[in-house]
């Protein structure tokens, strides 16, 4: 799909690198100072590209990844599936949505939410669930824009106990028309 400045597509096996490029980029510009810095220190971009070969030629049709590019230059992904944990709400999640700063404020981050949204009610889904760091704010803002409500919240290590609260949208039909 073509935007304004900018392009989503489909992610496909050959796209690993680039994810695991913004996928440590955007971990590092988004989470320093709310991760320790020994967790962001030790961001490996082979090893992310390893996860995102393995996630990407998976044959489960029911998982997908998109990116988004600027002038052929990959500027940030977004990956979704069914519902990863057994809540009651059940329905489809974003497992992980980064744009790079540089690009953001663009509508990127909208238009993909938009594509794994088309993606996950094609396949039958009717709800959407993201979780986030409760202390990452400008995410949850984003999230907020978009028409999601806090349903939950758990405790996950990531080097140490942080929070994370879960999104929840009931009817994920007309989400990123906000």
């Amino acid at each position: 799909m073509q935007e304004t400045g900018f392009t989503v597509r489909q992610a496909t096996i050959s796209d690993a690198r680039a994810i695991a490029q913004i996928h440590v980029q955007a971990w590092r510009e988004a989470y320093r100072g709310i991760l320790a810095d020994s967790v962001i220190d030790r961001l490996d971009v082979a090893d992310r590209e390893e996860r995102w070969q393995k996630i990407l030629s998976d044959d489960a049709v029911s998982a997908t990844a998109f990116v988004a590019e600027i002038s052929d230059e990959f500027v940030g992904f977004i990956h979704c599936g069914p519902l990863r944990s057994p809540e009651a709400w059940g329905g489809g999640e974003v497992t992980a949505i980064y744009v790079l700063a540089s690009a953001q404020r663009r509508g990127i981050g909208r238009s993909l939410t938009r594509a794994a949204a088309a993606f996950l009610q094609a396949a039958g889904m009717t709800r959407l669930t993201a979780w986030v760091l409760a202390e990452n704010w400008p995410a949850r803002q984003f999230y907020e824009r978009l028409g999601g409500m806090v349903r939950d919240e758990k405790t996950v290590t990531l080097g140490q106990p942080m929070q994370e609260v879960a999104y929840f949208w009931e009817d994920i039909d007309g989400l990123g028309t906000y």
